[in-house]
């Protein structure tokens, strides 16, 4: 259950057996409570209405339990939600804004408490038109945080402050086009980007400090790349 542009984050059991922490789910304009699926009146909301009235029907099938919503900025599609390693920050990409909203996280009370602390945008002031901000990822060390642009075809890297809020190292290309998702390795060393459009995968050398992206080695043909992950084998 959730509404037109935001998140719920919720603490369900599922049959009693197993014990979820967080429920993520992502809408984009004309998604479900009060989208495009629901009547529409101009100039009426009824997304507030409609919100404990699912609350409660999820509560008693006993599969999610409301804690929170966060709503997002109007048409801005959230895509990706990150939550910092003491989880007390979260950080939330919007596809058609290209910017990253920054969450403070408080869990002590009864009921969690969210704060919008700052908003981080994903390009630089000039970039392509008609740009859609794509990947968000953490560090292993939880030291940066990771985007892409699809359209613009760039990688931006972000150093995660003490206080939870980003600063900008820097947002380069990733010789590819539409990069869905870009991620560092764990040595924070290399960066990959998949090149959805251009059935690629790019690599590339990493300076923090220089603030260098270069490109290490040939583009590898991979059809259609969607996701990282990164597996430790033993």
């Amino acid at each position: 259950a959730f509404d037109g542009d935001g998140y719920v984050i919720g603490g369900p059991e599922f049959d009693g057996e197993k014990q979820y922490d967080f429920v993520e789910v992502m809408a984009c304009p004309g998604g479900c409570v009060g989208g495009g699926g629901q009547p529409i009146h101009d100039g009426e909301e009824y997304a507030q209405i409609r919100a404990p009235k699912l609350y409660s029907l999820d509560k008693n099938l006993g599969k999610l339990k409301l804690t929170d919503v966060i709503r997002s900025e109007q048409a801005s599609a959230p895509r990706h939600i990150k939550f910092s390693k003491k989880g007390d920050f979260i950080y939330i990409i919007h596809e058609l804004k290209n910017y990253v909203d920054v969450y403070s996280y408080d869990k002590t009370g009864n009921v969690p408490s969210f704060e919008k602390i700052q908003t981080a945008y994903t390009m630089n002031e000039y970039h392509a038109s008609g740009s859609a901000a794509s990947a968000l990822n953490v560090s292993d060390d939880f030291k940066y945080l990771v985007t892409s642009n699809a359209g613009d075809n760039s990688a931006c890297i972000f150093k995660i402050l003490p206080d939870g809020k980003l600063e900008k190292v820097f947002c380069l290309p990733v010789s590819g086009d539409y990069p869905k998702d870009v991620t560092l390795f764990p040595d924070n060393k290399h960066l990959v980007s998949l090149n959805h459009e251009s059935d690629s995968m790019t690599f590339f050398n990493v300076d923090i400090e220089k603030k260098t992206l270069i490109m290490n080695g040939p583009e590898m043909h991979i059809e259609k790349p969607n996701c990282i992950i990164f597996h430790k084998l033993s």
